[in-house]
């Protein structure tokens, strides 16, 4: 079993894993509620910089020595999923927007290599004792790269989620899943995926 998934269910305690993960609020997210003139600014703020610094080293670490070499992150990697985690930790400063700025630029990141959003909604259920709240992007290559007699998958379906429990920053989390069967071409290196995010 990868050390991402032993990493979490040290992370889950017996209630956890009993309560149901049927949600009792889910709704699409209203992007003109979003920000975007401080999405803009943002990006061009020492955060996204040190976050990027800090995603690009950790994975750079787990590349050369399968450990990222910071608690903070964690990285998953099968043949058919690969992705990566990034636990909110009070050392960081980061805040709610942090995250969801990171999630909204990494889709905009994908949107330039020919990916739709398929899907934005946020979930919220009962988690244990409290309440977790997810924000997910999943994303989809263009339906015009489903071309006969194989279609182009890039780095697969990417889902992207911003997780709070009990309103307060869990994680970041970025998973791409892939195909491998006769309808599609092999799916692009996820280090190819990484250097996008992390330029």
């Amino acid at each position: 079993m990868s050390k991402l998934w032993n990493f979490l269910k040290a992370r889950i305690s017996k209630a956890e894993r009993q309560t149901t993960a049927v949600p009792f609020i889910h709704e699409a997210i209203d992007f003109s509620d979003f920000p975007i003139s401080d999405y803009l600014e943002w990006k061009d703020e020492a955060t996204h910089a040190l976050m990027k610094q800090r995603l690009r080293q950790a994975f750079f670490n787990y590349r050369s020595s399968d450990d990222p070499m910071d608690s903070a992150f964690e990285f998953y990697d099968s043949p058919m999923s690969k992705g990566f985690i990034l636990f909110h930790r009070p050392t960081y400063k980061l805040d709610f927007w942090d995250y969801r700025f990171m999630q909204h630029n990494i889709s905009e990141l994908l949107k330039e290599e020919k990916y739709i959003l398929y899907l934005a909604d946020v979930r919220s259920r009962s988690k244990g004792n409290g309440v977790e709240k997810i924000y997910k992007y999943y994303l989809k290559p263009s339906a015009r790269l489903r071309q006969a007699p194989k279609a182009q998958q890039i780095y697969g379906n990417i889902s992207i989620e911003v997780i709070l429990r009990d309103d307060n920053p869990y994680m970041l989390r970025c998973l791409a899943n892939s195909y491998s069967d006769q309808n599609f071409h092999p799916p692009q290196p996820f280090n190819e995926l990484m250097e996008k995010i992390v330029q």
